[in-house]
């Protein structure tokens, strides 16, 4: 959990039989053939640490973890495929306070970068959103799931406008 976020919701495939995995932290995308063989690997280039720092911490007998940026929420949130066969990847700053969403085509080179400010959830009323449940469909919504601990999750929906 901590370091790749490995869940199966980070995969798909290519019109090709490639598979594209994306990685929570740091920012990585990684492209293979049909038979496993490593075709592309790429580190997202971005002005922030991507990067998920833990440090083990022993007091008085127990032993913990600190992490940043806290979970639940990672960097990379998900990757998907669009109609126009290109890579569609959001993610979070750590701060949280700005969503991006980069645009690959299949080789995993950098279309476009759009950068939004974040208000999908509000950090201070503790709200959350999980890693693995954002969604971006085929007609540019973008689905998720808004967690809360004054109110019942949510599933909110919003239409993306790429200019």
């Amino acid at each position: 959990m901590y370091y790749a976020d490995s869940g199966f919701t980070k995969l798909f495939v290519t019109n090709k039989n490639e598979i594209i995995y994306s990685q929570a932290f740091p920012y990585r995308l990684i492209k293979y053939d049909a038979k496993g063989r490593v075709l592309k690997d790429i580190t997202g280039d971005v002005e922030f640490d991507t990067h998920h720092h833990v440090e083990y911490i022993r007091e008085k007998g127990w032993v913990g973890v600190r992490s940043y940026p806290n979970p639940p929420t990672g960097i990379v949130l998900d990757v998907s495929i669009n109609r126009d066969n290109q890579v569609v990847v959001p993610y979070l700053n750590q701060d949280q306070d700005f969503f991006y969403i980069d645009i690959y085509d299949l080789d995993l080179n950098l279309i476009s970068r759009y950068k939004m400010p974040y208000i999908i959830s509000d950090v201070k009323k503790g709200e959350h959103i999980r890693m693995g449940d954002v969604m971006i469909d085929n007609d540019n919504y973008l689905y998720t799931s808004v967690q809360s601990k004054e109110d019942y999750p949510k599933v909110v929906k919003y239409k993306l406008i790429f200019e």
